[in-house]
This record gives structure tokens, C-alpha cells and sequence, in this order.
């Protein structure tokens, strides 16, 4: 985003940077006539506070889920196994 932005490297608090996701999406909060605010959409921001793992987080996190619906944890779907054996011919 920095360099979308022609903004320094630095602009975003090193510690919280390191809990961007490659797929960040961000969000416009305000427009002014020299200034756009932009914060992170819901989905990175809970991903962002899972992958920090920090204590404080944990309230915001339950917040987020609620926020998106999200009321119990989910697996990936597996498709049932083929039987690609074959069997003899006689």
C-alpha cells in the first residue's frame, strides 16, 4: 500500500505490519479535500488480530466474529475418498 501511495516505507507502525496479509483490503473512511483515511476492511482486520495472538485482542476478536457471522469454527470440505483399486480379471 506504501508504495501505491508514494508513501514512506515506514508509514505504518512496524509491529502492526507485520500482521498484514498479502490480501488486505482496505476501506475508505473519509474523504477530505487533502486527506483519505483508509482502515482495514473487517476480514483483515480479525485476521490481522488472530495472527498477532495478543491476550488484549481477544474481545475484538469476538466482536469481529459476531460482526460477520461467524459462530463456530469450520473445516475445509472433503470430498469422499474413491476406491481407485482394481481387482483382478479372472
Amino acid at each position: 500500500m506504501a508504495a501505491e501511495y508514494d508513501l514512506a516505507p515506514d508509514w505504518l507502525n512496524a509491529n502492526a505490519s507485520a500482521y498484514v496479509p498479502e490480501n488486505a483490503i482496505w476501506v475508505d473512511l473519509e474523504h477530505l479535500d487533502w486527506l483519505t483515511v483508509r482502515a482495514a476492511d473487517i476480514e483483515t482486520l480479525l485476521t490481522m488480530k488472530i495472527a498477532a495472538e495478543r491476550h488484549k485482542d481477544t474481545l475484538d476478536i469476538a466482536r469481529l466474529l459476531r460482526k460477520l457471522n461467524i459462530t463456530k469454527p469450520t473445516t475445509p470440505s472433503t470430498s469422499p475418498t474413491k476406491n481407485t483399486a482394481t481387482t483382478p480379471s479372472r
